[in-house]
């Protein structure tokens, strides 16, 4: 008779817009997974996708309401108890305000928009963007400034991302 499979651990959580991202270890002897979901710490927990990956972004959610998530493991001798509970908070990103300031381009975003960071590509392809790290936003009534000289070599675009 097989041994049911240990329990996950551990789950990591990333909020997105809208979308919450889930991540766990693989568990000894698991054939699949319990994703299980609540909006009160503690649950009840119902069960949103079963799943045989260690993976799962859960989309179509509510901006600005905690959620909290559990993982189980399963095998044909049964389900493991859940991991310990984590928790994510979905939040659609700031309005970034570009405005020209003679040579340079002066972004602002609001200062409530904590662990937002200004990004740049040239191009739009996927992996193409970078942090920009070339000057530090100053706090100034509310917001979040940053100046940064117009691009000499052709188009650049920028968002805020987390």
């Amino acid at each position: 008779m097989a041994a049911p499979a240990k329990r996950a651990r551990s789950l990591t959580v990333t909020a997105g817009n809208a979308q919450v991202t889930l991540s766990w270890p693989a568990a000894s002897g698991a054939s699949s997974y319990n994703l299980k979901g609540a909006t009160n710490n503690g649950g009840p927990y119902i069960v949103l996708m079963n799943v045989t990956t260690t993976a799962y972004t859960n989309t179509g959610l509510i901006n600005g309401t905690t959620y909290f998530y559990v993982v189980s493991a399963l095998n044909i001798a049964g389900e493991s108890t859940n991991s310990v509970p984590a928790s994510a908070t979905p939040q659609a990103p700031p309005n970034l305000i570009i405005s020209l300031a003679g040579t340079n381009f002066m972004f602002s975003w609001p200062v409530t928009s904590a662990g937002f960071t200004l990004q740049s590509s040239t191009n739009l392809a996927p992996g193409s963007w970078v942090t920009v790290t070339s000057a530090v936003p100053q706090s100034t009534g509310g917001q979040w400034q940053l100046a940064l000289p117009q691009a000499s070599d052709g188009a650049a675009f920028y968002r805020l991302c987390k």
